[in-house]
C-alpha cells in the first residue's frame, strides 16, 4: 500500500494510475491468450461421446477440415440411440426435457417410413438428425449426427440388418 502514497503521504494519482496501466494490460493480455486458445480448440473435430459398443466401420476424411466416420452397433435400436445423444445433446447444450425451445434430435419422417424404402433397396426408412455446434464467432466446430437401421442391399449383397449405423458427419475451423 506504501507504493500508492507520494512522498506527502496522500494517495498519488500518477501511482494509482501505472497500478490499474499494469492491471489493464495483464487482463487485456489474458482475453488474448484466453481467446486464442477457443480458436485454435476449434481446429479439430468436435467429438461427442460415442454409443457404448459401437465400432468404427469407416472413416472418409474431407481434407483438412471435415471427416465422416461411421460406426455399427448391434443389439439396439436407432430409437434407442437417438435417445442416447438426446441426452448428450441436453448436456452439450445445458438443456432439459422442459427447456422452452429445446433443440431435439429429429426424426425424418416423423412417423413411419419414407415411402420409396423397401427391404432390400439400400435405401433408408427413417433416420434422426442430432447436431452439435460448438461454433465460435466464425470459427467452426460442428458435429452432425445421423443414425438409422442397418439396411440391406441386395444388389449389392451387403446386409447390415439388425444394426444401427451411426454416422458422425464433422466439420472444423482450418488449423
Amino acid at each position: 500500500m506504501q507504493f500508492l502514497l507520494n512522498r506527502e503521504g496522500n494517495i498519488s494519482v500518477f501511482r494509482v494510475g501505472i497500478l490499474f496501466g499494469v492491471l489493464g494490460i495483464i487482463g487485456i493480455g489474458i482475453g488474448f491468450l484466453a481467446f486464442t486458445l477457443e480458436v485454435t480448440n476449434r481446429q479439430q473435430p468436435y467429438n461427442v461421446v460415442l454409443y457404448p459398443n459401437a465400432s468404427e466401420l469407416d472413416r472418409v476424411q474431407g481434407g483438412n477440415t471435415s471427416q465422416t466416420v461411421r460406426y455399427i452397433v448391434s443389439g439396439v435400436t436407432a430409437e434407442d440411440v437417438a435417445a442416447f445423444y438426446q441426452a448428450e445433446l441436453d448436456k452439450h447444450l445445458g438443456q432439459n426435457p422442459s427447456t422452452v425451445g429445446r433443440q431435439l434430435c429429429v426424426r425424418t419422417p416423423p412417423v413411419g417410413n419414407y415411402q420409396e424404402y423397401q427391404p432390400g433397396n439400400a435405401l433408408l426408412p427413417y433416420h434422426f438428425d442430432c447436431t452439435f455446434d460448438n461454433t465460435f464467432l466464425s470459427n467452426v466446430q460442428m458435429t452432425k449426427i445421423r443414425i438409422h437401421p442397418g439396411v440391406r442391399d441386395d444388389a449389392n449383397n451387403i446386409n447390415f440388418e439388425g444394426s444401427v449405423i451411426i454416422s458422425y458427419d464433422q466439420r472444423w475451423s482450418r488449423p
